[in-house]
């Protein structure tokens, strides 16, 4: 029996800000998968995606929940566990907060810093924040909008089975 995961949701987005969330995954014994964004301009989905279509000093905030079996070494039931992974340290205390620098970039576009947050939420699910910011030497007033939109971010619980 599969189980609908919640999808996470933002709340009190900056002003302008738009989300898109994918549709409900189902947690198996395979684990889910589950994302939503966060865009700072008037984006409209198209199949190339909103990377090409990012203004000058755009925001993106890219969330995804994650739990999945990383293979035979943990053996983990994926229906009842997240498998705890060092680059994913349990989050003690929401909300989460970007780093004050960074020297990744969007893939493809060396000009674009990203900053990123991975981490575990209880048994729930890794997840992994990406924001970018499409200016190569962001201000306070861009990080600080960043900021509130990852502040947003409302982490659902996922459930905990013995069996999906």
């Amino acid at each position: 029996m599969a189980l609908v995961v919640p999808a996470l949701r933002f709340v009190r987005l900056p002003g302008g800000w738009r989300q898109f969330n994918d549709a409900p995954d189902l947690l198996t014994r395979r684990g889910a998968n589950a994302s939503a964004y966060a865009l700072s301009w008037p984006y409209r989905p198209n199949s190339l995606g909103w990377a090409g279509a990012m203004p000058r000093d755009g925001i993106a905030v890219s969330v995804y929940l994650i739990r999945r079996d990383v293979g035979a070494a943990t053996g983990l039931n994926p229906c009842r566990y997240t498998p705890h992974l060092s680059a994913y340290p349990l989050v003690r205390k929401l909300p989460l907060h970007l780093p004050s620098t960074t020297t990744d970039t969007l893939e493809g576009a060396p000009n674009i810093p990203e900053y990123r947050v991975f981490g575990r939420i209880g048994e729930s699910y890794n997840v992994e924040v990406r924001v970018d910011i499409n200016n190569p030497r962001p201000g306070a007033a861009l990080l600080s909008a960043a900021q509130r939109a990852v502040s947003a971010i409302s982490f659902p619980r996922w459930p905990n089975k013995d069996r999906c």
